[in-house]
């Protein structure tokens, strides 16, 4: 899984500027939102912002 994981990226990290930590990560959307494998790669990377206590915001 890791190997699969650390392939992906967040578009956007938003930081803080005192002390680099995130505030929260950000993914841009278009239409290949709705393909099966796209939705269990969301899914992953949910689970993974949860367990990191990254906010992700979708758009």
């Amino acid at each position: 899984m890791f190997r699969q994981v650390s392939q992906w990226h967040f578009d956007y990290v938003i930081c803080s500027k005192e002390d680099f930590s995130i505030k929260f990560v950000m993914e841009l959307g278009d239409s290949s939102l709705d393909r099966p494998d796209r939705k269990k790669r969301d899914s992953i990377l949910n689970s993974i912002c949860i367990d990191a206590y990254v906010v992700i915001k979708r758009m």
